[in-house]
């Protein structure tokens, strides 16, 4: 039977990002201001990392292999980025929104975006251990192929966000919501908060697998012993 529209994710729109740009070398990059407003530019190298960016405000950037690791952006405005094998590990972005952005084999473990807000963003194949959603809006957001072990999404708000084979083994998802969100193919393993659940689709196979931890989620307690064929009478 086909679900209804109304179930299903909103997909992301992709960054606008301009055929052509400048790029900014180092000695261009630790010249920057404590707010810059980064344009219409490509970014790499390490002159950023551990930079306290706070206010910052970056518009159709293209990063490749770009070091941010350790760097504060809080409250700042990302909107139609593209990160490409670039490392924001332990990036402090609480209140900051990112707004149609993608992230691509990427090195994120810490991401923090506590109390922030993401719209139409993408993370392939990028890790997110330890990542921090908590109170974060997320709306057309897709996870695919990202190990997310021990990530924080308690009290999130989640509308369209999909879940595609990433490993949330440890994640705590205490007391969000979810709204058209699926999940495909994940570990859930040591998951906090499954009992939050409703609004989340899933293909049948995966419900049948995750049983267990469901069952325990909502307090079920199963009894040895007792199976049932539904084939027998």
């Amino acid at each position: 039977m086909a679900r209804s529209d109304k179930h299903l994710p909103v997909p992301p729109a992709p960054p606008r990002l301009a055929r052509e740009r400048a790029t900014l070398g180092a000695e261009e990059l630790e010249l920057l201001d404590d707010r810059p407003e980064i344009t219409e530019v490509a970014l790499s190298g390490d002159a950023l990392a551990g930079r306290d960016l706070s206010g910052s405000s970056w518009q159709d950037v293209e990063a490749t292999d770009l070091d941010l690791s350790g760097a504060t952006l809080e409250h700042a405005s990302l909107m139609d980025v593209a990160f490409t094998r670039s490392d924001l590990a332990n990036v402090a972005l609480r209140g900051s929104a990112i707004v149609r952005a993608s992230f691509v084999h990427g090195r994120t473990l810490g991401f923090g975006i506590a109390d922030g807000r993401m719209q139409d963003v993408t993370f392939d194949e990028t890790q997110l251990d330890l990542a921090n959603f908590r109170f974060a809006k997320l709306a057309c957001v897709v996870f695919r192929g990202c190990r997310m072990h021990e990530a924080d999404f308690s009290s999130a708000e989640l509308k369209s966000v999909v879940f595609d084979h990433c490993d949330l083994s440890g994640a705590d998802f205490s007391r969000a919501t979810f709204e058209r969100c699926e999940m495909r193919g994940c570990t859930l393993d040591r998951a906090k908060g499954m009992v939050s659940f409703a609004g989340i689709s899933m293909p049948w196979p995966d419900v049948i697998d995750l049983a267990p931890l469901l069952a325990a989620a909502v307090g079920i307690h199963v009894l040895e012993g007792e199976g049932h064929d539904p084939a027998e009478p």
